[in-house]
Formats: structure tokens, sequence, C-alpha cells
């Protein structure tokens, strides 16, 4: 008699706001349950850290799966490859001691391919346009735009001289054109003086040596030598490119089980979110169906995660922020970064009540910054940029609730709260606006495993805004590394 095997689910793990919420840490902790670890969206201007046994590792395309030793991470069709990043990435996670062979770290052939006109097109547009976005300059959107035009190439491209050098000269036509009208436009911004702090910086850096590596203003886009580097690194990767889809499919249907990891979050969504100043892609459930090409009968579970301390980087609407935007834009960590004496002072200022909102920021922001002003902190792991800093917004979470169907929520960052006598919320009031109230605070959650020994404050924070939400609670991140974390929670 043929064996019947009980069909495997996917946990799919997001970001209910903004992105940067630490969903690394918590597909790291949920990885146990789980064969397979999986990436559906987005491209390499995501960023995910979890720190193991004293090592901290940021990975931009490889799925944070990576860290867990018995569990093969999938890059899906849904993720834009940067094949020069992806090696990178692959040679630091090496050097850091991790195993990552064709067995341990698959990439879909069909994924698109983001190629170096596609980063100029995104930071010259960005750079000149009325309203910035603030993107990260990693070409996502003008990549997905050529997936839409039928012009994008997939990694299966990648393999084939002729089907590259074609498909660039293409490119090529129309990239030299616009290159032509608007680099000249972009050097004549840099005299006029309309950039400052670090973004003047990147710009300088990008006309004198990121641009030039692969267009000549005279000849264009050096095709040969893209075709030629592209052809070299998709030769490198080519032992880790399989049909993923069907990798997946037969292994859910023996039984393993699969986490799938959301890149941004349910803010920046090109639909849902806050338009235009969102990311280009789908951060929902949806991503499973189109980046994975899994159907979502399988999705057990979606646990949306909920930065306690919320952030957002670039432009756009943020309700609640501390302090205004232009506070921070263009400045750096060594610029913004404090150390410990100076936090534990605006620390005091905030208890009393004659801290500034953006001295709180700085507060929050600056929570585990190093003193050298290096590392750590609110500061974008693919950007290094400052994020700003926000009061929790329930209301937020509830209406992403609404629009993604999220199962339960995950959080991190309740320890940034140790010390802090008062905590604000923004909840719905009576006239569907929103207004703050005030939560007590607390001390000594960090590093805490169990429920039951935070204190009672804590305790009811943590209970209000399940309740709030209607949604039960999966973890509770107490700090950052992998055994910082409660998963014992109790509703009241």
């Amino acid at each position: 008699m043929k064996q019947e095997h009980k069909q495997g689910y996917i946990d799919v793990v997001g970001g209910s706001q903004f992105g940067d919420e630490g969903k690394g840490k918590v597909v790291d902790q949920m990885g146990e349950q789980a064969s397979i670890g999986a990436r559906t969206n987005g491209a390499d201007n995501a960023g995910h850290t979890v720190d193991v046994n004293g090592k901290t590792y940021i990975m931009h395309l490889v799925p944070s799966s990576i860290i867990n030793d018995h569990m093969i991470s999938i890059i899906g069709n849904g993720v834009l490859i940067n094949p020069k990043q992806l090696l990178k990435e692959i040679y630091q996670l090496r050097d850091a001691g991790l195993k990552i062979d064709a067995h341990k770290l698959m990439i879909s052939d069909k994924a698109f391919v983001t190629f170096p006109h596609h980063k100029y097109i995104d930071v010259i547009k960005d750079s000149i346009r009325r309203h910035p976005i603030g993107t990260t300059g990693s070409g996502v959107g003008p990549a997905y735009a050529g997936q839409m035009y039928r012009t994008g190439l997939r990694v299966q491209d990648l393999f084939n001289v002729e089907t590259l050098r074609e498909a660039l000269l293409d490119d090529k036509e129309e990239f030299d054109q616009y290159a032509k009208a608007f680099v000249p436009k972009l050097k004549q911004r840099v005299k006029d003086g309309k950039y400052s702090g670090s973004k003047l910086e990147d710009i300088k850096l990008f006309l004198s040596e990121r641009i030039i590596e692969y267009y000549d203003e005279e000849t264009g886009l050096k095709v040969d030598k893209i075709v030629e580097d592209y052809y070299k690194m998709g030769q490198e990767l080519k032992p880790h490119v399989i049909d993923t889809r069907t990798f997946v499919l037969e292994n859910l249907n023996l039984g393993k089980n699969v986490i799938v990891e959301l890149a941004q979050g349910a803010g920046l969504d090109k639909d849902q979110g806050t338009y235009p100043y969102v990311t280009a892609s789908n951060c929902g459930t949806v991503s499973v169906e189109t980046g994975l090409g899994i159907p979502r009968k399988f999705i057990r579970n979606y646990v949306a995660v909920v930065k306690l301390v919320p952030s957002r980087v670039g432009e756009g609407p943020f309700v609640g922020e501390y302090g205004e935007y232009s506070d921070i834009r263009g400045k750096t960590r060594k610029e913004l970064g404090l150390n410990r004496k100076d936090n534990s002072l605006i620390l005091e200022k905030i208890n009393n009540g004659t801290a500034t909102p953006f001295e709180i920021g700085q507060y929050f922001r600056n929570v585990g910054v190093n003193d050298d002003k290096t590392n750590g902190g609110e500061y974008g792991a693919t950007t290094a940029r400052p994020r700003r800093i926000g009061m929790l917004d329930l209301t937020l979470v509830k209406e992403h609730n609404e629009k993604f169907g999220f199962t339960h929520l995950a959080f991190t960052k309740l320890d940034v709260y140790d010390g802090i006598k008062t905590i604000h919320v923004l909840v719905d009031d009576e006239h569907n606006g929103k207004k703050i109230i005030s939560l007590p605070g607390f001390n000594n959650t960090y590093g805490k495993t169990s429920f039951k020994d935070i204190e009672t404050n804590a305790q009811n924070f943590i209970h209000f805004i399940s309740e709030y939400t209607g949604l039960p609670v999966n973890t509770i991140a107490t700090g950052p590394r992998r055994e910082q974390v409660i998963t014992d929670y109790v509703s009241r």
C-alpha cells in the first residue's frame, strides 16, 4: 500500500509597519519548525539582521534561514537578483563560518536580474525629481519596470552570452538617451548646491566612481563589459540555480514545512501602502503565490512583526514621528550617534518631561550604538541611513491587519523601553481619528526569556496590544541575540 504523507505548511513572517521590524530574528526563532526558508519579494534593498552566538549576520538577498544548519534557503522568482551583491553575501557568510553550497542555497531560474543601468536610472531619477521618494538606489523600480515591459532578463538568461547581449543592446539605446539628457542635469544640480550632507557625498561618489564602471559619456552603456562580468557571475551562481517552485511544492507534498520571509513592511506595499512612498513589490502573502509559485492553500499562519518603537527610512507619511525628517535627512551615524552618557542624559529629560521630540527620537535611535559610532542603533542595514523614529501606532497595525489578514503578532524591541516611565501609544478615537494614550513604563526586560519574569507593567503593555488588535502573540524579543526571546506568552 502506498504510504501517504501529511501535507506540509507555510508560515509567513512579514512586517506590520514600514520595514526594519526585526523580521530576521523572528524567522530565525521560528525556523526550528521548518525545513525550508524562502524569500519571495524585494531585492538587495532589504536588510535583515540576525545575532547568533555573538556574531551579527546581515543579509540583503540571502534568506535569514541560512543561519539554521538544518534548513535549505530559497530565493524565489519574486526576488530581484543583484548578482554582485549576492556573491558578496555568499563570500561573507562563508568567511563567517557558514556552509553555503548548492544544497544549502537555491535560486530560482526565473528570478529577474538588476543590471547597472537599472541602478543608474534609480539614482538619477530620484535625485532630480521635484519630490524625491528616498529610494535606496538599488535599481529595484527600474528592474521591475523592465519586467512589466517584458524586456527584463532572468537568472537563467545569465548563462547565454547572446541572449544577454541582444537584450542589453536594446536597453542601451534607451538608456544612453536618458543618461545624455539627465547626467549633465545632475552634475549641474551638484554645482548649484542642491544637495548637502551624506546625500551630496553619495551623488559625488555616484558620478565619480559608480556610474563610470559601466557607462561612458562618449560611448554610452558598456554592454560588452556588462555581458562579460554578468556572464562570469552567472557561471559562479549556476550550481545554485534550479526550478525552485517545483522543489518547494514537492517538499510540501512530502510533509516538509516552509517559512517565508517577506521583505520590507505592509506600509510599503506597492498597492496597499503609502503610495508613492512605497517599494516596488507586494509585501503580503500574495507574494507566496507570485514570488514562489505556491498556492495559498498551503499557508497556515501569517505572523506580523511589530517593532514596538517604530521606524521609517526615506520620505513618506509617518504619524507620531518624533521630530522632523529634516532633522536627520542627509546625516550619518557618525554625526547623529550618541554615546551612552549622552543617551542617559536624554533619558532623564524624557522622564521629567523636558525632552524635545527630536531628542526623544535621538534616544530611541541610539539605543545600542557602540562607543565609536560605527555600529548599532536605528540605522539602515542596507543604506546606513538614520531611521526616522516614532511612537507606536496601533491604528496602523490594525489597518494593515484588515488589509493583509495577520494571524499572529511578534514583537521586537520591548527592551528598548526599559527605564521609560511613560509610554505613548496612538489608538483610534471616537471621531475616526487618532489619539495618544499613555501607558505606565517598566524596567528590566532586557534578555528575559519567560513572560512571567517581566514586570507587570510590561506584561500589561503586551496584553493591551494583543487585545486592541485582536491578535494572539507569537514571540516577544527582549534583545538582539537569538536566545533573547519570550515564547511562552499567555493571554489574560
